[in-house]
């Protein structure tokens, strides 16, 4: 799949999230609905944060005032596993 399929693919999960969002302000939200709709666990790389801010930490790596973020190199439901290919970013100083 070439990047420019990985891109759009993730950016409509992105805007199918947020019209979800937009759509269901009056209602309560719950984590599992909207991630629903971005195809994805809402707990799926939580150990591999909690295991990256650990290991920063111990190594010491300061995280900086800029928010970590996830990069999708994949859809996972193309995946033969049904595995996404993530990179965990975080800024550090």
């Amino acid at each position: 799949m070439k990047k420019t399929q990985i891109f759009n693919k993730t950016v409509t999960r992105i805007f199918n999230t947020i019209n979800y969002i937009d759509e269901n302000l009056d209602k309560k939200l719950s984590l599992g609905n909207v991630s629903q709709k971005a195809y994805f666990s809402p707990f799926h790389f939580q150990q591999a944060w909690e295991y990256s801010f650990v290991w920063m930490t111990e190594n010491g790596y300061k995280k900086s005032t800029l928010n970590p973020f996830e990069i999708y190199y994949n859809d996972a439901s193309n995946h033969p596993e049904n595995k996404f290919i993530v990179g965990l970013c975080i800024p550090i100083l």
